[in-house]
């Protein structure tokens, strides 16, 4: 959605540089099935359709996937559903098992922001410190012993309209990865921490060069 499929091998060899072992992705509604109406019926279409692909790629099927997670920031707005949270999540559970999907349990940062959205306008720049990412990723794993997912790793550029209101086109605020590709400071200094975690059974490998920039 963000990243050209042409660049997607480049930006995973730099993520699997950095030892991390996992990679969350998102499945957009609106871009899969752009006429429909967000009806009850239509969600459970979606989700029938969507699932049955999702199941033979989980983790306990001997494929990558490990957890689903329901909603994304559904009711950030104030206003949702409690009746349709559970019922998707029983619809969910209903396809994949108890055992894959990610509801509650083990301590999980979900979205593990270095940085904030870009403005247009803004002129003061948006890179994160290195040293406070890594202060706050070395809290988390080592009082928490929690698993943490990075927004963004890499963020990549949003086309069309997808970007939302006030926000720049570049979803590259603060990510280890930069926009271009670029290993950036703050991907240095989390490749660092990941390389002194003892016995980590995916240790990090040489960090990449950059790529020649395109004219």
């Amino acid at each position: 959605m963000r990243v050209h499929p042409g660049l997607w091998n480049d930006r995973l060899q730099r993520l699997r540089a950095l030892g991390f072992n996992a990679v969350q992705v998102y499945v957009p509604w609106n871009l899969h099935e752009p006429t429909e109406g967000k009806y009850i019926s239509k969600v459970q279409n979606y989700y029938n359709k969507l699932l049955d692909l999702v199941v033979p790629l989980l983790y306990k099927n001997g494929g990558p996937i490990l957890t689903i997670q329901v909603e994304n920031e559904y009711g950030y707005a104030g206003h949702c559903s409690r009746d349709y949270m559970v019922w998707l999540r029983d619809l969910i559970r209903s396809k994949v098992g108890n055992e894959t999907l990610l509801t509650t349990g083990p301590a999980v940062c979900t979205e593990f922001w270095v940085n904030w959205f870009t403005s247009w306008g803004q002129t003061n720049g948006n890179s994160p410190n290195p040293a406070s990412v890594v202060e706050n990723l070395n809290y988390m794993y080592y009082h928490w012993n929690a698993s943490v997912n990075f927004y963004m790793v890499h963020g990549g550029t949003n086309f069309g309209f997808m970007n939302g209101a006030g926000i720049t086109t570049s979803y590259d605020y603060g990510a280890l990865i930069a926009e271009n590709g670029d290993i950036t400071p703050a991907y240095t200094a989390v490749h660092a921490w990941v390389k002194n975690i003892t016995n980590w059974p995916q240790p990090p490998l040489p960090i990449p060069a950059n790529n020649p920039p395109w004219a």
